[in-house]
């Protein structure tokens, strides 16, 4: 192994483990050689006061001082500024980052390493509110690095366009529709089917607002569109009675500016909008027209000629100790 020059484009601790290295293999041990060993190595042009310096430590401090090593800082957040992330370089991307974020002298500056991480994701806006959100109150280099990990692989997400399934949680059932008509309105029927998802009960996000496909779903959109997969018809809300009293159909039908399927999310774990929806978030599910109508399934069963489904209907409240009947979770259907 052969020793090298110190000429302030390498981190100066950096360096001096390398030179500790050399002389270990060599045979030199004591610190006061070790420090002979770097003062002989460094390059004249970087300009260190050697009389003052009587220990590695003091080395250390000194290079740190010295304008070269200033600007290489400089170039490393320059570095920084200027990263772009390649999922397909995920490795050598966290240990470049890594590595800039070492030179720059901020490894250990959370907040820093934060602020370029976020730069990083900026051409990923929804990816980038949710690093913001998320990584608010970590105070560790690994844990923020664990934390970016899990946004980037395990998204969970749910965004306009995504494909969800919604389980109602008393019955265990999914919300579903078919090609098939209640006798009394002629509508697309609406039920709680299967306790496995299929493509029936498979919807798709669509946002009836400003927002695109892409873009994250919050607790706080207020015009969201669910279509169904099977039959490409959007759930909305009837004025037909149900069955069981002081309840209304539920149906799918063509959009149009006669039917009404605005739709929202009201999390069950927090009131607070502007909040991501998650999968596996347990949510009510409000038709949000003029009036407010809240989505429940329920035990009691409608037919269709010979055939049989359990009811999904709407209520204009959530009725006392019958929550749980309100209760969907919603699930990311890969």
């Amino acid at each position: 192994m052969e020793s090298s020059k110190y000429d302030g484009t390498i981190h100066p601790e950096e360096w001096v483990k390398r030179i500790q290295l050399f002389c270990y293999l060599n045979h030199i041990t004591t610190e006061q050689e070790i420090l002979e060993v770097c003062k002989l190595l460094i390059d004249p042009k970087i300009n260190i006061a050697y009389d003052n310096i009587n220990t590695i430590e003091e080395l250390i401090k000194a290079l740190k001082q010295d304008i070269f090593f200033i600007i290489s800082k400089d170039d490393a957040k320059r570095k920084l500024s200027s990263m772009k992330y390649i999922s397909e370089n995920h490795i050598k991307f966290l240990k470049e980052f890594l590595t800039h974020c070492y030179n720059a002298e901020i490894y250990n500056e959370i907040n820093e390493m934060k602020k370029y991480l976020c730069k990083i994701l900026k051409d990923n806006w929804s990816l980038q509110k949710e690093f913001v959100i998320k990584v608010e109150n970590i105070e560790s280099t690994d844990e923020l690095i664990k934390k970016f990990e899990e946004i980037i692989f395990k998204q969970t997400i749910i965004k306009h366009g995504s494909r969800i399934a919604l389980k109602h949680v008393a019955t265990g059932k999914y919300l579903t529709s078919i090609d098939k008509n209640y006798e009394k309105s002629q509508k697309q029927i609406v039920f709680a089917g299967k306790s496995l998802p299929t493509s029936d009960s498979t919807w798709i996000i669509m946002s009836m607002g400003n927002k695109k496909n892409g873009d994250t779903v919050e607790y706080g959109d207020y015009r969201i569109g669910l279509i169904n997969e099977e039959t490409n018809k959007a759930l909305f809300n009837t004025p037909i009675k149900a069955q069981t009293m002081n309840h209304y159909h539920v149906s799918c039908d063509t959009i149009n500016e006669e039917t009404s399927f605005y739709w929202y999310f009201q999390n069950l774990k927090s009131k607070e909008i502007n909040s991501f929806v998650e999968s596996q978030d347990i949510i009510n599910i409000v038709h949000s027209d003029m009036d407010e109508y809240f989505l429940r399934s329920h035990e009691v069963t409608f037919k269709v000629g010979n055939d049989t489904f359990q009811e999904v209907v709407s209520h204009g409240r959530i009725e006392e100790n019958d929550e749980i009947n309100y209760e969907w979770c919603i699930e990311l259907v890969k």
